[in-house]
């Protein structure tokens, strides 16, 4: 007869471990018996994966933040930085779109090669990752592209809103402010 470590049963509704442990002794009187259900082991094994699901929820909600400021920080000292060029472009005839325009092909260039370079290294990581489990999904490129995408769109708003507010304001003035 065989020595069997593990055994595995699927119970119908209803049956009690009492039961399955009385219907056991009548099978192999003397023997020990210790039973855990399925869903128990799973959740214990899995634990670990639920936290580093609220970790990686945590930290990716700070990195955003972070990001966002950075980037409110960015465009905002650009646009006061170049005040006065804003002006004198205002004077010379551009027109608001154009120096919109100007800003937005400067910052969203940077975005495009810094989207490009963060998705590829995310990406490799992710592939390295998912190789770790028995069932995998097939990883695409849509949220890396949603996410620049979602950053991208961020950074218009915000260029367009401080530089059409540098460029509506008076030239005379930027021009006079150091």
């Amino acid at each position: 007869m065989g020595i069997y470590r593990f055994l595995s049963f699927k119970l119908e509704p209803g049956v009690t471990p009492g039961q399955l442990g009385k219907e056991w002794a009548k099978l192999m009187p003397g023997a020990p018996f210790e039973f855990r259900f399925m869903d128990e082991s799973l959740r214990e094994v899995y634990a670990g994966e639920l936290r580093l699901r609220k970790a990686a929820s945590a930290s990716t909600v700070l990195a955003i933040v972070i990001v966002l400021l950075g980037v409110v920080g960015l465009v905002a000292n650009g646009v006061q930085l170049r005040r006065r060029e804003i002006a004198i472009r205002k004077v010379i005839g551009a027109r608001v779109p154009g120096i919109i325009r100007l800003f937005l092909r400067e910052y969203l260039s940077v975005l495009i090669v810094a989207g490009f370079a963060a998705g590829a290294v995310a990406w490799w990581m992710l592939q390295h990752w998912l190789d770790e489990y028995a069932t995998r999904i097939a990883l695409t490129g849509w949220p890396f592209l949603i996410a620049t995408g979602g950053l991208g769109f961020f950074i218009v708003v915000l260029i367009a809103g401080q530089t059409l507010s540098a460029a509506r304001s008076n030239p005379i003035r930027s021009l006079r402010e150091n």
